[in-house]
């Protein structure tokens, strides 16, 4: 193939791949990079005039090197023919040209990777900056859930009391149209009774008047239960109204929150996915062209090698051009998909809808019982839009791709991110501390943050809530995150409580400890508890012995199980109620009765022979006296005998028989007695009974 006609022949796509003057070419783009750097346009294929301005360095364009090269071909084409200086200085013009734009191609090859890389990233950052509300948003939630539960507890309270009130009232309704009044109230009541001196009529009147007050009293009671219950009922119907008012409150924040974040997701998502597309769109046209000016400059590269070839090589070197396939894969640009959103669903209902008050309200238990407030829809949201002629106003922003000085666009009010507001139609970070959901209108009024109240349990630091420290505590919560740095209480233990690792531990079963130690300080113990006197431990605890049962002071509570010793009477106690109590004058008892057991008793002393009883006591009968066995010394006092003493008897007769050596088989019975030194005998017979 002739060597002028490979050249007529030869891809200079990309001079049409963005025409001149295109409007549809995104600014970075140009008209492809061989025509990139010309700014002006050599004379209609005038070859020798394209060698000048080779030689004086001025831009040429593509097409002029194109025909300049086919006019060297034209001289080197089957002939033996020699460039000339200005001819090779021509050619390592262009040469130097092509390696330029070469380079120009990789360095806007990585601009655009890094303009598709961009936008990718702009729509990261709006699922980024909506699950960021969205964790702020869950506190929202949270406490609309605090309230529905708080709300629906009290009308469960409020039902009970209904019930309370229906019992209570029905009650004293059926009394109230059963009972009937004692008929003496209209008589025996009237002022002429009731102050009367006569007594017949006061004793009337104050009959009537316990009759009255036992039929009253009954009356009342159900009476005053009625209204008490009605008052209490009443009561809490109000506080649940209250209540149900700051639930609807509560869920109107959280939806308004929950849909300004999806909103606002939804609306920045749409922003920057069309912008992705419009920018796409330039890259691609972009990375064709540069492709093709790829391709079309190593060729011009390879030919002008032809150009520069001795004659010998010409034809081989024409050849391997003609083969030539490089690779433009180094070009290829990678378009990543678009990020996904964060999970963000508006509820589907609100306060007041109908099939929000079924679920909430309607479908309750509690429902059939309760007196429900008139329920509060959520405010509307308001939501602005600019079209206008002229420069976007303050806080707008035209949409990606058009133009704002030019008519027939539209400008969209900029949202501000979470924790940003409003100040002089331009969005601005929170002070640090406070905190702003997305979605703040910046063509609208100035707007503000809030301060970040932190929890219970949390403290400020540095304008952020933090944890308390181990040991300490703040219940209530609510420390202003906006102003200065804020501290947690000391927990200090309550009795029976000890300090380990700044958590406050209950004793130990049988130790206790005075109440008041630091959480925040160092460790402490708890004391062993030492029982007292006559107390023993039981499962870690001080009990009393059992009566009757005694053990000395000392046992240690904490330690294992102790007992009481039981009570051992001395001789002569016997047992009462437990107690070891002394024996009653005239009895006796041995030691070893067990005071925890049953109640003892002592045994009578029963004086022997010829001892009789005084005070309590058994006492030798005097001289010349005598007395039988067995006088109960806990009884009376007894007395002895003299043996001519004709009342004596029987009794008598046995202690001077004894005394005497007689035998109990003698028909006569002798009985002596003693006195002075000298003895008397007398006798009796006693089958007769005379002296």
């Amino acid at each position: 193939m002739g060597f002028a006609v490979l050249l007529t022949l030869f891809p200079l796509v990309a001079l049409s791949a963005c025409p001149q003057g295109g409007g549809n070419c995104p600014a970075h783009v140009g008209r492809g990079l061989l025509q990139a750097s010309v700014e002006s346009t050599v004379a209609t294929h005038v070859s020798g005039e394209t060698a000048k301005r080779l030689l004086q360095g001025l831009h040429v364009n593509t097409t002029d090197i194109g025909i300049y090269l086919q006019s060297l071909v034209a001289k080197v084409d089957g002939h033996n023919y020699t460039l000339s200086k200005p001819e090779k200085t021509a050619l390592e013009t262009i040469g130097l040209m092509v390696g330029k734009m070469q380079n120009a191609s990789v360095m806007q090859h990585a601009e655009d990777q890094q303009e598709v890389n961009r936008m990718r990233d702009l729509i990261q950052n709006c699922t980024s900056d909506a699950a960021a509300s969205l964790a702020k948003v869950a506190a929202f939630k949270e406490s609309a859930s605090s309230t529905r539960k708080a709300h629906a507890a009290c009308r469960q309270v409020e039902g009970s009391a209904k019930d309370d009130k229906t019992l209570a009232c029905t009650t004293y309704q059926a009394h109230r149209e059963t009972t009937t009044p004692p008929t003496c109230m209209s008589t025996e009541l009237s002022a002429e009774y009731v102050k009367t001196d006569d007594a017949a009529k006061k004793k009337q009147m104050e009959a009537c008047l316990v009759m009255v007050k036992s039929w009253l009293t009954p009356f009342h009671a159900k009476y005053e239960e009625c209204k008490s219950k009605t008052d209490t009922h009443k009561n809490k119907s109000a506080e649940c109204g209250s209540q149900q008012q700051a639930f609807e409150q509560a869920f109107c924040l959280y939806e308004s929150k929950l849909e300004d974040t999806c909103t606002a997701q939804n609306s920045c998502r749409a922003k920057m996915i069309a912008a992705r597309n419009s920018s796409h769109d330039g890259v691609k046209l972009a990375e064709a062209a540069r492709k093709a000016d790829f391709t079309a400059s190593n060729r011009l590269l390879c030919f002008l090698d032809v150009l520069r070839a001795n004659n010998t090589h010409k034809r081989k070197t024409l050849l391997e051009c003609q083969n030539q396939s490089k690779q433009t894969s180094k070009f290829d640009i990678v378009y990543q998909d678009i990020p996904g959103a964060s999970d963000c669903q508006p509820e589907l209902t609100k306060p007041c809808d109908s099939s929000w008050q079924l679920q909430e309200y309607q479908s309750q238990a509690w429902h059939s019982k309760a007196k429900m407030e008139v329920c509060k829809p959520c405010q509307a949201p308001t939501t602005t839009t600019t079209t206008t002629q002229k420069a976007c106003e303050p806080g707008t922003a035209m949409q990606t791709g058009n133009d704002s000085l030019v008519p027939n666009t539209t400008c969209t009010a900029i949202l501000c991110r979470s924790d940003e507001y409003v100040s002089s139609n331009a969005c601005k970070s929170c002070a640090p501390g406070t905190e702003n959901a997305a979605g703040d209108d910046a063509s609208g009024v100035d707007t503000s943050c809030t301060a970040i109240l932190c929890q219970a349990g949390q403290r400020v630091q540095n304008n952020s809530c933090h944890s308390c420290p181990a040991g300490s505590k703040n219940v209530d919560g609510g420390h202003d995150a906006s102003g200065a740095d804020t501290s947690c209480d000391p927990i200090q233990c309550g009795v029976d409580h000890y300090v380990k690792s700044k958590a406050c531990h209950t004793c130990p079963a049988g130790k206790t400890r005075a109440a008041g130690d630091n959480a925040t300080e160092g460790d402490t113990k708890c004391d062993a508890t030492l029982c007292k006197a006559n107390h023993k431990v039981v499962s870690k605890k001080c009990e009393g012995c059992p009566p009757g049962k005694t053990n000395v002071a000392g046992d240690d509570s904490s330690g294992a199980d102790s007992r009481c010793d039981s009570t051992i009477c001395t001789s002569n106690q016997h047992v009462v109620d437990h107690a070891c109590t002394a024996c009653p004058d005239g009895t006796t008892r041995p030691a070893g009765d067990d005071a925890s057991g049953k109640d003892t008793a002592c045994k009578p002393t029963m004086c022997p022979a010829n001892q009789f009883v005084q005070a309590n006591a058994c006492k030798p009968c005097p001289a010349g006296q005598v007395n039988g066995a067995g006088d109960d010394a806990s009884g009376a006092d007894t007395t002895c005998k003299v043996c001519s003493d004709p009342n004596y008897s029987r009794k008598y007769l046995w202690a001077c028989r004894g005394f005497c050596g007689c035998t109990r088989n003698q028909d006569c019975k002798w009985c002596c007695a003693l006195s002075a030194n000298r003895k008397w005998c007398y006798r009796k017979d006693f089958s007769s009974g005379a002296s």
